[in-house]
């Protein structure tokens, strides 16, 4: 019986291409990323130039240098990919708290560094106790970014009955012991009586917003506000308006209730930055905020 040859009934994956292999038709060989099929038997034939000899399967993609490989393209932790008008290129990370945006063209991504928030009304720091302390500190919250300030508090609670009296920092974050000079007008009592009073202050502890009634019942809590204007101004004297609330509960006449407006200033020049949060004596107790706001002109 005549013996009929039908080649290869499926491709013969031959590997690297090799000037010193005999190749049948239908072997497949890789060469410089592509892979071609013999069509005709031989050796030493270079599939990349002899077309009588094989056919190309597929092509290789071109390599990093003109920007189209992954892996060469972007090379460090963080890197983004992006393609241009010719390819894939790289958008090497940015800094800590930049931003992504596209640029003026609108091409292509770049880094952007966001300005400092500067609203017409604005948070600009906040503190919170979570222990007994004898001060706390808001520093470096006063800036040319703003004319007016506005300081809140809550929460507060004090280790014996002294006053609730903040200062000013300097610059150093050193409080500005310039003597304070105020008056407050005031409601109190328990809670059958109301009374009518005045005080005034004429020291260099700080910033004397309210009177001392029972801080140290742990029932007491007060919160308020302090206004200041043009903080970094080096002329004297430095203004302030104050407002604040206070109030002990207990199953006694010794409940208190009560209420202060106040309003002073600090004969100082010296520019103020920050403020410190502070008694005249005894501690802060736990659970104390404050936050500051500011408010263009």
């Amino acid at each position: 019986m005549a013996t009929i040859s039908v080649g290869n009934i499926k491709f013969n994956w031959k590997g690297a291409w090799s000037s010193s292999t005999t190749y049948a038709v239908d072997d497949v060989v890789s060469l410089s990323g592509s892979s071609y099929i013999s069509i005709q038997a031989g050796s030493n034939q270079n599939p990349a130039s002899a077309s009588a000899y094989w056919q190309q399967m597929s092509s290789a993609g071109t390599n990093g240098t003109n920007g189209t490989d992954v892996g060469t393209v972007i090379t460090t932790q963080g890197d983004m990919l992006y393609r241009d008008g010719s390819g894939l290129q790289r958008l090497a990370k940015g800094t800590a708290a930049q931003e992504l945006r596209m640029n003026s063209g609108a091409t292509a991504p770049e880094w952007h560094t966001p300005a400092v928030a500067t609203s017409d009304f604005v948070k600009i720091g906040t503190v919170e106790t979570t222990s007994n302390v004898s001060s706390v500190d808001i520093q470096g919250c006063f800036t040319t970014a703003y004319d007016f300030y506005i300081v809140k508090y809550g929460m507060l609670n004090g280790s014996g009955n002294y006053y609730f009296e903040p200062t000013w920092l300097k610059s150093n974050n050193s409080p500005d012991t310039t003597e304070m000079r105020a008056k407050y007008n005031e409601v109190y009592g328990n809670y059958s009586t109301a009374t009518a009073g005045v005080g005034t202050q004429n020291d260099t502890d700080g910033i004397r917003i309210m009177n001392t009634w029972y801080q140290n019942d742990n029932c007491y809590w007060a919160h308020g506000s302090i206004e200041v204007n043009d903080p970094l101004l080096t002329h004297a004297p430095k203004h302030f308006w104050s407002q604040s609330c206070y109030y002990s509960y207990g199953d006694n006449a010794a409940s208190h209730i009560g209420h202060d407006i106040g309003v002073g200033y600090q004969n100082s020049s010296n520019t103020h930055t920050g403020i410190r949060f502070r008694m005249n004596g005894g501690t802060i107790q736990t659970g104390f905020r404050a936050t500051v706001y500011g408010l263009k002109n």
